[in-house]
């Protein structure tokens, strides 16, 4: 069961990455403006 959830990305998981991806390029983009 561990072996297949590990294997398996979770959905919040690959959400929040998706979100930390945003928040960088948001973060880059104000660096950009200033």
């Amino acid at each position: 069961m561990e072996e297949k959830r590990e294997k398996e990305v979770p959905t919040g998981e690959r959400e929040r990455e998706r979100e930390r991806e945003r928040n960088r390029k948001i973060c880059g983009w104000l660096d950009k403006q200033v």
